[in-house]
C-alpha cells in the first residue's frame, strides 16, 4: 500500500488553533527563516566521494600477503580482500605484485595472487618463495608461473557454467559435492605433475589444482574468482536497468532471472566457494591460520529482522515489535511517512511538540497516528532501529534526497544506517549503494527474494541463496573498487511466502505454511551453511488486520521461536551491520610459530564491542593437535567447529588488544 493510501487523520480547525495558542512559542522560534528552510530539500550531507571505501592497512607484517597483478584482468584483486574478510582472516596485507621484494616476502606465509601481469622477477621471487617452504595460490595465474603450479597452459578459455570438486580430495573437504556455479570463463591448462582438487563441471577440465615444489606448496585456481563471486552476489551487470521478471519497475532481481538453477538455489555457492578459497589457503600455509567466526554467537546462523512501513500509524508498529520482543530480538522498521506539504509538517511537529507539554500535552497525546519523535525515541532505547524508506520512481538521487529530507524535519532523524528502497528499485549495477552512502547508509538490503527470479519452470516458488551468498560483503563497482556499503541479502520475504498484497504474485502460503519453509532454511544454516538470513516482515500486515495480520503473526512466531531456541542471534540490520563493521576491522598481526615448541602467538586487537566475537584456532596442523588456549595469560574453554577441511577450537575473545597463545603437541 502506498503512503497516499496510509494518511493521518486531519487536523481540525479548533485543533489547529488550540495548537497555536498553546504551542506560540514554540512555532515563533522557528521564524519565516525556518519556513524557507523548511520547504526546501536539504542536500546530502556527504560527498559522492563517500561511497568509495577507506583502503585498509596494517601497522605490522601478517602471515597472509594478497599480491595484486597489472592489467585489464586484474580489477577485481582487491575483491579478494573483501572475501577474506568475510571468511575471517583478521589480517593481511596488500601489495601491487611490482612491488615483490625480498623484504616483502620476509616474515610471509602464504600469499595470493590476484588475477593479472607479474615481472620475471617477480615470478623468480615467487618460485624462491614456494621452494624455500612457503605457500602460494595463484587465482587465473599467468604463464610464466605454470612450472611452478605443476600446469601445461593451453591458451584458451571455456565458459562452464559451473564447477564441482573432487569429493575424495582432502582438501576439498566440507564444500559442497554438487555443481557451485561460475559467471567467468575459465582458462585451459592440464596437469603437468599437479593434483586436481576442482573441475569444470561439465568437461572435466581442471578448476582448481595443488602442485608440491621444493618444499613448498603452489594451488592455481583456472577463473577469476574475485570477479566470478561478485557477478554472483551483485547480477549481471549486462542487465543492468533492463526489466526482466514479472514484477513492474526495475529491481535487482532483473539482474537475476534464469541466472541460478532454481534446484540448486537452496546452495550458497558464492559462499562455498569462498570457503574453498579457505581450504587452499590453509593447504598453502605452513603454520596455523586464525580465523575470527561469521556471527556475534558460536552459532551457525543470524537472523537479521526487518520490515517495510508505508505511513503506518504507531499502534501497528507498536504491534509488530511486540512479537518480535516477545522471543528477546530487535528489528530495523522502515518507514516512509504519509507525504505532507510544509505547512502541514509544521503543524505535525508543533502538535508533537506540545503533546509533550505539561497540562496542555494530554489533550493532543493520542498515540494512533503515525509515530511522533518520542515514540521513534522509545523504539530506539528498546534496540529497534528506525530508518528511511525511500520512494525513488522519480528518480534515484532525488528520491533519496526528499525523504531523507521528510525523514529529518519531521524530528525523526539520526538517519539510520541502513536501508531498504521502496518497491527495492534499482538503478545500474551499484548506482543504490553509492547514492545511499552519500546518507550515511553503511548497509544495504535491495537485493531480495522475489518474483519471477526465483520461480521454477512449473511456476513454483523456491527458498534460498539468490545471490549465492548468506553473508554480508560490500559492494563493488564494475572498476573493481570496493564500496563502504555493506550487501546484506533478505531471503525470507512475506510477500514472496504470503499473498501479503493479494496480487496472485507469491508462492500464496498459510502463515505456518511460510514459518515451516522460514525454518527448513535456518535448519540448513545452522547444519551445513552458515548464514545470516535477512527477514522481511512488512507492518502494513498488521495496519490490514484480519487475515493478514494473522498469517504474519504465525509466521514471525513459528520462525523466531525455533531460532529463538537454537539460540540464534535475532538482530536488527544496524547491529548487524555494526558488528559487520567491527569484525572486518579486527586485525591479527605479530603472528610467531615456534615449531620447537609447538607454540603459536599472536596479537588480536578486537575491535568489537556490544557483541561477542569469537576466535577460531585449527585444533589439527600437520601431526600436532591443539592442547591449550590461552588469552592474556589466562587458559581457555574451548568449544569446537568443522568448518571446511578444518578443525577449530572456537574461544570468546573481548574487545581490546589481546596475546594469544595457542600450544599444540604432537599426536
Amino acid at each position: 500500500m502506498s503512503a497516499t493510501q496510509l494518511q493521518s487523520k486531519p487536523m481540525s480547525r479548533r485543533g489547529f488553533l488550540k495548537v497555536a495558542g498553546a504551542g506560540c512559542a514554540v512555532c515563533a522560534a522557528a521564524g519565516l527563516g525556518g519556513y524557507g528552510y523548511d520547504s526546501r530539500d536539504l542536500p546530502p550531507p556527504l560527498p559522492e566521494s563517500a561511497a568509495l571505501a577507506a583502503a585498509a592497512s596494517t601497522a605490522h607484517p601478517t602471515p597472509l600477503l594478497l599480491l595484486l597483478g597489472s592489467g585489464p584482468q586484474a580489477a577485481f584483486g582487491p575483491f579478494l580482500g573483501e572475501i577474506l574478510r568475510a571468511e575471517g582472516i583478521p589480517g593481511f596485507t596488500s601489495a601491487a605484485a611490482a612491488q615483490l621484494s625480498p623484504d616483502l616476502l620476509r616474515d610471509r606465509q602464504v600469499l595470493l595472487l590476484g588475477p593479472g601481469e607479474i615481472s620475471p622477477a617477480a615470478a623468480r621471487l615467487l618460485r624462491d618463495f614456494v621452494a624455500g617452504g612457503g605457500g602460494l595460490v595463484a587465482i587465473e595465474p599467468p604463464g610464466e608461473l605454470a612450472d611452478l603450479l605443476g600446469l601445461q597452459f593451453g591458451g584458451g578459455t571455456i565458459t562452464p557454467g559451473a564447477v564441482r570438486t573432487y569429493v575424495e580430495h582432502p582438501f576439498a573437504a566440507g564444500i559442497d559435492s554438487g555443481a557451485l556455479q561460475i559467471h567467468v570463463p575459465l582458462h585451459q591448462f592440464s596437469s603437468n605433475g599437479a593434483e586436481t582438487i576442482a573441475v569444470a563441471a561439465e568437461g572435466g577440465a581442471p578448476a582448481v589444482t595443488i602442485n608440491r615444489y621444493g618444499r613448498g606448496i603452489a594451488l592455481a585456481w583456472a577463473f577469476d574468482l574475485g570477479r566470478s563471486i561478485a557477478l554472483a552476489r551483485q547480477g549481471n551487470p549486462a542487465w543492468a536497468n533492463q526489466e526482466r521478471d514479472d514484477l513492474d519497475g526495475i529491481r535487482s532481481a532483473d539482474m537475476f532471472v534464469g541466472r541460478v538453477d532454481p534446484e540448486r538455489m537452496h546452495i550458497p555457492y558464492a559462499d562455498e566457494l569462498g570457503r574453498l578459497l579457505l581450504n587452499t589457503l590453509i593447504a598453502a600455509c605452513p603454520i596455523p591460520l586464525p580465523r575470527l567466526w561469521y556471527f556475534p554467537s558460536a552459532t551457525a546462523a543470524t537472523l537479521v529482522l526487518t520490515g517495510d512501513a508505508h505511513g503506518s500509524f504507531t499502534p501497528a508498529i507498536d504491534t509488530t515489535l511486540a512479537i518480535v520482543e516477545r522471543h528477546k530480538a530487535a528489528m530495523s522498521v522502515y518507514y516512509t511517512p504519509p507525504p505532507l506539504d510544509t505547512v502541514r509538517r509544521w503543524v505535525r511537529r508543533a502538535r508533537w511538540q506540545i503533546a509533550d507539554l505539561p497540562v496542555v500535552g494530554a489533550a493532543f497525546s493520542g498515540g494512533d497516528g503515525p509515530p511522533a519523535p518520542r515514540d521513534v525515541a522509545r523504539w530506539r532505547e528498546r534496540g529497534h532501529e528506525f530508518g528511511m524508506h525511500p520512494y525513488v520512481e522519480q528518480g534515484l538521487e532525488s528520491g533519496y534526497q526528499r525523504h531523507w529530507s521528510d525523514f529529518v524535519k519531521l524530528g525523526y532523524g539520526p538517519v539510520a544506517p541502513t536501508v531498504r528502497t521502496h518497491r527495492i528499485l534499482w538503478r545500474g549495477w551499484v548506482d543504490n549503494p553509492q547514492v545511499q552512502a552519500r546518507y550515511g547508509i553503511g548497509m544495504n538490503l535491495d537485493h531480495y527474494h522475489v518474483g519471477s527470479a526465483v520461480q521454477r519452470p512449473d511456476g513454483s516458488y523456491v527458498s534460498g541463496f539468490l545471490t549465492g551468498s548468506g553473508l554480508p560483503m560490500r559492494f563493488v563497482d564494475a572498476q573493481g573498487r570496493l564500496l563502504r556499503v555493506y550487501q546484506q541479502h533478505t531471503h525470507l520475504v512475506d510477500e514472496q511466502l504470503m499473498d501479503v498484497w493479494a496480487d496472485g504474485r507469491s508462492a500464496n502460503l498459510s502463515g505456518d505454511a511460510a514459518a515451516a519453509i522460514s525454518e527448513q532454511l535456518l535448519a540448513d544454516a545452522l547444519a551445513r551453511y552458515p548464514a545470516a538470513l535477512g527477514v522481511q516482515c512488512h507492518l502494513d500486515n498488521f495496519t490490514f488486520g484480519g487475515e493478514r495480520a494473522a498469517n504474519a503473526t504465525r509466521w514471525m512466531q513459528g520462525l523466531l521461536g525455533a531460532a529463538a531456541a537454537a539460540g540464534v542471534p535475532l538482530i536488527s540490520a544496524e547491529r548487524w551491520l555494526h558488528f559487520s563493521e567491527q569484525r572486518a576491522a579486527t586485525t591479527c598481526d605479530r603472528v610467531q610459530w615456534q615449531p620447537a615448541s609447538d607454540v603459536l602467538r599472536f596479537r588480536l586487537t578486537n575491535a568489537a564491542s556490544g557483541d561477542e566475537l569469537w576466535l577460531m584456532v585449527p585444533a589439527q596442523h600437520a601431526a600436532r593437535s591443539l592442547r591449550v588456549v590461552t588469552i592474556n595469560g589466562a587458559e581457555q574453554s574451548l568449544h569446537y567447529r568443522q568448518l571446511g577441511m578444518a578443525r577449530y577450537a572456537m574461544v570468546r575473545v573481548p574487545a581490546g588488544e589481546r596475546e594469544i597463545l595457542a600450544q599444540y603437541a604432537t599426536a
